[in-house]
């Protein structure tokens, strides 16, 4: 009967679950080191769009522009600062640290699907450290065609806001909640049977 009543547990439990967290096309996430006026933020740059499309411009909003580092083939784009999406269909948010392959010419060799890229260094001299950053992301090869983008006729781009280290954890839906209650109380079951049948 116990083991009955286990195997009836578990197999609640599987298909009452909590569907997987599914990752952002375009994922970014940081990394604060330094001391108060004196803050460096490293941004990993996450393509998950699929295909052959690959990131090749890059940004994110900063007290200050003050770009100190750039990973591998990318560099620093003063020509693109501040840089604003409307012309494209995006936000009129300036971003004032922007970083690009090989001059912004969309040449290829960017971020490739299911590639990170962390590297993109930005000094901050606030006394205390951001928490957020508004950010924003083009592809070349322009053939993607799931939801989220600007652009998606041409180079299709992305904008959003990242937390420290990324996105934190998300806050339990019905169905894992569903699944929590059910485990513990059949969890209790078997400690208040185990007890009834040792008196």
């Amino acid at each position: 009967m116990k083991k009955l009543f286990s195997m009836m547990a578990a197999a609640i439990c599987i298909l009452v679950g909590a569907p997987a967290a599914q990752a952002a096309v375009v994922d970014v996430s940081f990394t604060t080191t330094g001391v108060a006026g004196d803050w460096i933020y490293d941004f990993t740059l996450a393509n998950n769009l699929g295909g052959t499309n690959e990131l090749y411009f890059f940004g994110v909003v900063a007290p200050a522009t003050d770009v100190v580092a750039s990973p591998g083939i990318w560099a620093e784009s003063p020509g693109n600062t501040p840089w604003t999406n409307t012309i494209y269909g995006g936000s009129n948010i300036a971003y004032n640290n922007v970083w690009c392959t090989y001059g912004c010419s969309n040449a290829l060799d960017g971020i490739t699907t299911g590639q990170s890229l962390s590297g993109f260094k930005v000094h901050d001299t606030s006394t205390t450290a951001q928490t957020s950053f508004a950010w924003f992301a083009y592809a070349v090869n322009g053939n993607y065609t799931g939801p989220g983008c600007f652009n998606c006729g041409g180079n299709p781009a992305f904008e959003g806001v990242t937390g420290q280290g990324g996105p934190g954890p998300g806050v339990p839906e019905p169905a894992t909640w569903a699944m929590m209650i059910i485990g513990f109380g059949a969890a209790g079951s078997m400690i208040r049977r185990r007890r009834t049948a040792i008196a």
